[in-house]
């Protein structure tokens, strides 16, 4: 993975990512809850940026994290307005993004409930992002 000097995905591959990501679920899967559309932009995040990404919940949202360590939190708001990537602790409001047992499970309910069409848009925003054909069927 290409990283800013600050150990996030470089700023022009997260921004490209987001654009994909945009695309494919606008065309795809425009009624898509934010814990189903958390769960496609994780599982596409991991195939584009080599790395672990995963969905999480609370009881108010669902957002897409990387914790490459204990001290390093990642969070992408896919539902955010604007543009919203980055450390969880340099974000305005950071109490936004704690996971919770109720989320959690919300999410893996929602996850499992979709989880062909959610790999199926997963491989296509990676394909977008990356310029590439699809490596699946439609």
């Amino acid at each position: 993975m290409r990283t800013d000097p600050d150990g996030l995905p470089l700023l022009a591959d997260r921004q490209r990512f987001l654009a994909a990501f945009r695309t494919v679920m606008a065309h795809r899967w425009p009624d898509a809850t934010g814990d189903e559309a958390a769960t496609v932009a994780a599982f596409a995040a991991c195939r584009y940026f080599g790395v672990r990404f995963r969905p999480e919940a609370n009881s108010a949202r669902a957002w897409v994290a990387r914790r490459p360590n204990p001290d390093v939190f990642e969070v992408w708001d896919h539902r955010a307005d604007g543009f919203v990537w980055d450390f969880c602790q340099r974000l305005p409001d950071p109490a936004l993004y704690q996971a919770d047992g109720s989320g959690d499970a919300r999410l893996r309910a929602a996850s499992e409930a979709a989880m062909a069409r959610i790999t199926l848009l997963a491989r296509l925003v990676h394909a977008e992002a990356a310029g590439i054909e699809p490596d699946c069927e439609d």
